[in-house]
């Protein structure tokens, strides 16, 4: 986490039931950040897409498929990737690459193993 927030990398975590898990980021951007410290630290929120639907990476995709299904859009500007969040779950010792994206599942595991291959 330390070397890759902020930045494009959700890290999901159990809650304590394995059927439930919670997905938290550290995005670098300025108007994202400055929501977060506006909101004390911590702000809950869904990624700005719907599953197997193509990721929104505008204003204008976003507000189309999510009006009238949120109380809040934030327009941020135009996504500069341009490619989603890379996500990863912690289990136990172990790190597992959900979705492959912004950062490469090869650096996710020299980050997270120093170089050794990951666990199986």
């Amino acid at each position: 986490m330390d070397m890759c927030w902020p930045g494009p990398l959700t890290m999901v975590f159990y809650t304590g039931d394995e059927d439930h898990t919670l997905g938290l980021r550290v995005p670098d951007h300025p108007v994202a950040l400055k929501l977060i410290d506006m909101c004390g630290g911590a702000l809950y929120g869904t990624s700005a897409n719907m599953s197997g639907m193509p990721d929104t990476t505008d204003f204008a995709s976003a507000r189309a498929l999510f009006m009238g299904k949120v109380d809040v859009i934030v327009d941020g500007g135009e996504c500069e990737e341009g490619v989603p969040s890379t996500v990863v779950i912690a289990e136990g010792e172990k790190v597992r690459v959900l979705r492959e994206g912004a950062y490469p599942a090869s650096e996710i595991y020299r980050v997270a193993y120093a170089g050794a291959a990951p666990p199986s």
